[in-house]
């Protein structure tokens, strides 16, 4: 609980509760209208109260690792806080993106949406990846055509057909599925081509907030082959994405007898816990190095050439710990056990189809499918696939700024609207990137085919 001494101290300045288990915070917190400095960080915060936008001279508001999904209206008011925190959070009001950003953001989003009709529109990103020969492209052929090859017994005549040879993988390829038409729900699938060329391009397809699928072969698998056909695959999502949520998938399962199938299943499980651990081992081997450099004087450090972190200052040290920390604490979260699959049996494919709708449907895991958004974003999104700059390859920033102008969208408030349409699917903007991040890649058709003739193999 909130401590209750607390909230009579009108003259109180600075305010730490980090690590307390709070649940909740009192309306009455206006009441200490002094308060520069707020700490509520990791504690298990639900909400916080609307009152707490009254504490105006605040400087200092540290609300990471809690479990906020909204922010009070008018949050703006808070424009004097400096030093802002709320990552580790599962928000969906104002979104995570415009969060992160800080106050000044976040006021000009609810600004927004308090002056324009908002709408929820449901789209996550779902992304196939795989060895070259997984079955990717089988899986996602037959996941949204919603189409069964052949007919095994107890399967429903009406809706298979007779067997017809397999797609055939053109490189990466971008589908949109209606998984759930009662509620418009979206998948934008990403089929992510396996061939060892296109390893140098995956990692651009890979943005947080997607669903990742990595398909496994269970036909050819051999556990002496789990480094290549999982482990790999695991390692490069985790590099980039942090704390992203996979769900291994293995194909060919009619090709496996039982006990087989089950073996496979328990090996690729197995060897993924393994190296969890291994890796996580790692990590605080290497956040040890680092505590025992800090633990030395700088000038003794940087006496010798041979000491670990030669000459690197405190606080870039600092910075590494934190970062070894952030991976420990972020480890993917791999859903767990492998879901075999036949693409020949009807009941295969929707028992997957209700495994992605059922963890897509997690308010903590995936904020994007239940926000309102300004109708703003949703016409700037409009706007780039109309004509005449939808025929074109890509748009500059200054291009999209336009578009965000007849949008209704001023600059500052653009940046938001694209870092959510890139995390959704929809287009490409890497807003991290010095060299790429001028460009705006909308028409993901023509992107993906020029890509797709560099990187094909014949």
């Amino acid at each position: 609980e909130f401590p209750a001494a607390l909230l009579p101290l009108a003259g109180l300045e600075e305010l730490y509760l980090s690590r307390n288990q709070l649940t909740s915070v009192p309306s009455l917190i206006s009441g200490l209208g002094r308060l520069l400095t707020l700490w509520l960080d990791n504690n298990r915060i639900r909400y916080l109260p609307d009152s707490i936008v009254e504490l105006t001279g605040l400087e200092e508001l540290v609300l990471q690792g809690n479990q906020i999904a909204v922010l009070p209206d008018n949050f703006g008011q808070l424009s004097r806080v400096g030093l802002w925190k709320i990552k580790d959070n599962p928000l969906i009001q104002p979104p995570y993106e415009v969060c992160m950003k800080g106050i000044p953001y976040i006021a000009a989003y609810q600004k927004e949406l308090a002056h324009s009709q908002p709408a929820v529109q449901p789209r996550l990103k779902l992304l196939l990846m795989g060895h070259k020969a997984a079955g990717k492209t089988l899986l996602c052929h037959c996941l949204t055509e919603e189409r069964v090859e052949g007919c095994p017994g107890g399967g429903d005549k009406e809706k298979c057909y007779p067997p017809s040879p397999p797609p055939v993988s053109k490189g990466i390829e971008v589908t949109s599925w209606t998984a759930d038409a009662s509620r418009g729900l979206r998948f934008i699938v990403y089929d992510l081509a396996g061939d060892e060329s296109y390893e140098v391009i995956q990692p651009f397809f890979l943005s947080p907030g997607a669903l990742y699928v990595l398909v496994v072969n269970l036909a050819t698998y051999e556990p002496r082959r789990f480094s290549t056909t999982v482990g790999s695959f695991l390692h490069r999502v985790g590099a980039r994405v942090p704390h992203a949520v996979v769900c291994i998938v293995g194909t060919h399962a009619d090709l496996c007898g039982e006990r087989e199938l089950e073996e496979k299943c328990l090996d690729i499980h197995r060897q993924i816990a393994l190296q969890e651990k291994h890796d996580a081992e790692g990590l605080s081997r290497l956040a040890q190095v680092v505590d025992e450099a800090l633990a030395r004087d700088f000038e003794l450090r940087s006496a010798s050439p041979h000491a670990a972190y030669y000459g690197v200052s405190d606080k870039n040290l600092r910075r590494r710990k934190a970062h070894f920390q952030y991976l420990l604490n972020h480890r993917l979260q791999i859903l767990s056990p492998v879901l075999p699959v036949s693409c020949r049996d009807p009941r295969h494919l929707q028992r997957l189809r209700d495994k992605l709708l059922s963890v897509a449907e997690h308010r903590e895991i995936f904020p994007n499918l239940h926000r309102v958004l300004p109708r703003s974003w949703q016409v700037l999104e409009e706007l780039h696939f109309q004509p005449p700059q939808a025929q074109r390859l890509w748009l500059s920033w200054w291009d999209s700024a336009r578009l965000g102008l007849q949008a209704g969208l001023t600059e500052d408030r653009l940046q938001s609207a694209l870092s959510y349409l890139h995390e959704s699917g929809k287009l490409l903007y890497f807003e991290d990137s010095p060299a790429l991040k001028e460009h705006v890649f909308h028409n993901l058709t023509r992107l993906i085919d020029i890509l797709n003739v560099f990187f094909q193999r014949d």
